[in-house]
């Protein structure tokens, strides 16, 4: 796949990060599974293109340690436990709270 940066030639942006770029990607897919397995992808210079980007293996569906999810904040951090799916009634805005935010 040919991907054009759509930045001028003389952008001084161009080339220098892998969206600012002209490059040739190269996808490979399992034909069984149509997952991907690979993927490189080649700068375009004027001495011909570089190879910048090689994916060589991609694993699927692997467990994940559920520890790795694990958060412990920092001493005096104020939690909201919002894992009941609840989320608190809004306040019932009155002519008052208008009042009380233009005297701020």
């Amino acid at each position: 796949v040919e991907a054009k940066s759509g930045l001028p030639a003389d952008d001084y942006l161009k080339n220098k990060f892998f969206e600012d770029s002209d490059m040739r990607r190269v996808y490979r897919f399992d034909a069984e599974t149509k997952r991907l397995e690979g993927f490189d992808a080649y700068l375009h210079r004027s001495g011909g293109d570089v190879l910048v980007l090689a994916v060589e293996r991609i694993e699927y569906d692997q467990p994940i340690d559920p520890a790795l999810f694990k958060y412990t904040p920092p001493d005096g951090v104020k939690i909201n436990d919002m894992t009941g799916g609840v989320l608190p009634a809004p306040k019932e805005k009155t002519p008052k709270d208008d009042e009380k935010r233009n005297e701020e």
